[in-house]
């Protein structure tokens, strides 16, 4: 849990997060089995490069590994591996392998969408210095390769994974749940965590730049219990060596001093990122029908083609598949934390490519508010059915498609960020959006899809003689 800071801290002992791991299976007799060791064992680490949606893992230094929770340090920012001598010799030593246990970053991305407040650039407003970016967007990931989790359930990797029972929801469901960094609630009695970020200043419609005021507006009461909650941000700046209090404050992103990069996100401010899940790669049933469900009380990150393939599209055999989450992220196949990391803020210089995804999702969204003077005619909304997908690339030119079901059950409260394009977030896609018809039959929808039913009165008599 410690990373090392650049800054110095006050105090000076290093805060680590409280909490444990746990990795559990339900099996057939309807007991739970921990394989928490038997995943770790298979490696939790990566090479620099993001695993290839259409490739398996590239760079790879546990090409096994299910949960992945850090990735080589890349210190100069230049997307090549730098290895940290062992301490005997001080700098830097250019290298393929790690030599030490001081050699690894966490897995760090910025989601503009939630740290920056107004669509406005850096370096362009005065608020914001070039090269910086807000706490608040500074998320932390843990990654699943979902064709290792294949794998492992299909009994090729591991021991215990074909324990897993796939029989009674018709394919596996995976469920994420990351609280580290995450206060609780002062508001309840007794206070208590309860799953979301706790900030929701904002909206601030009275601020021309959109700075937390303190002031409950009704589209920030996210968690519908009228108080305005902002206790979330109480440790959010800890790890990087800055003041707590306000997920606005800004800080390095850049390469000479990569401090949002390498440094431990001691907020609420967790993910899960969904990797190397192309067309084949999703679980199914040992028989290969069935499906693989995703559901996570943190947002997630679809990284790369789901479910679908470039040279495929949405071909066939696939697994009937779903996420539901906070609020889903789509990135392209050309997604680089690296390159969004040296272009916070700027969605030009974060090119999207043509990419596949084919699955149901049921998300949160925004609460809708007025819109405020000098901002885009959209802000204010939610985005509209065709930005409940979110995006934080520029997409101009290319198309994303997708084949699936759209489903809006609640208001996101761990991502808080509201709806903003296209100066600072995303530049839209070519969409390509279609319905996958695999969902008008019960018996080809996901794993643990949620079911609704009505009973109609047809008519009705009395009854003299109940048995």
């Amino acid at each position: 849990n410690g990373w090392v800071s650049p800054l110095p801290l006050s105090p000076p002992d290093w805060p680590l997060i409280n909490g444990f791991l746990e990795v559990d299976i339900k099996k057939a007799d309807g007991t739970y089995q921990g394989v928490t060791q038997e995943w770790l064992q298979l490696g939790f680490a990566r090479g620099l490069a993001i695993p290839s949606s259409e490739a398996g893992v590239a760079n790879a230094v546990h090409p096994n590994a299910i949960l992945i929770l850090q990735q080589l340090a890349d210190r100069n920012f230049n997307g090549l591996v730098q290895v940290a001598d062992t301490g005997e010799n001080p700098g830097l030593i250019t290298g393929s392998a790690p030599v030490s246990k001081n050699n690894w970053y966490p897995i760090n991305m910025y989601d503009p969408r939630e740290g920056e407040v107004r669509d406005t650039k850096a370096g362009v407003d005065p608020i914001k210095p070039a090269n910086t970016c807000a706490l608040g967007g500074v998320m932390n990931l843990v990654e699943i390769d979902v064709n290792n989790l294949r794998r492992w359930l299909n009994g090729t990797i591991g021991a215990n994974g074909n324990n897993a029972d796939s029989i009674p929801q018709a394919g596996h469901l995976l469920y994420f749940s990351d609280r580290r960094g995450m206060l609780p609630n002062p508001n309840l009695v007794p206070p208590a965590k309860r799953g979301e970020y706790g900030f929701e200043d904002v909206i601030n419609s009275a601020s021309a730049n959109g700075l937390p005021d303190g002031n409950l507006e009704g589209a920030e009461d996210v968690s519908g219990d009228g108080l305005l909650e902002n206790y979330g941000a109480n440790n959010i700046g800890t790890g990087f060596g800055a003041a707590n209090g306000n997920p606005t404050t800004r800080i390095s992103c850049n390469a000479a001093t990569p401090i949002a990069q390498a440094n431990q996100v001691t907020g609420a401010r967790h993910a899960l990122r969904l990797v190397n899940g192309s067309l084949g790669n999703l679980p199914t049933m040992a028989n290969g029908t069935g499906g693989f469900t995703v559901g996570s009380e943190n947002p997630v990150y679809v990284m790369g083609n789901y479910n679908a393939s470039t040279a495929a599209q949405f071909a066939n055999p696939h697994s009937e598949a779903a996420v539901i989450a906070d609020a889903v992220t789509l990135l392209s196949t050309a997604w680089s934390d690296r390159i969004g990391w040296a272009n916070a803020d700027v969605p030009g210089n974060r090119p999207a490519t043509t990419s596949y995804y084919r699955m149901a999702i049921a998300a949160g969204k925004n609460i809708n508010f007025p819109n405020i003077a000098g901002t885009a005619a959209d802000f204010g909304t939610d985005g509209g059915v065709h930005n409940f997908l979110r995006y934080i690339e520029n997409w101009g030119g290319q198309t994303l498609f997708y084949q699936g079901s759209l489903v809006s059950l609640f208001y996101s409260d761990y991502a808080t960020g509201t709806f903003k394009c296209c100066t600072t977030v995303y530049g839209p896609p070519t969409r390509g959006y279609s319905f996958d018809l695999d969902f008008l039959n019960p018996s080809t929808l996901p794993p643990g899809t949620p079911r609704f039913r009505d009973i109609n009165a047809i008519g009705a008599s009395q009854d003299f003689t109940p048995q």
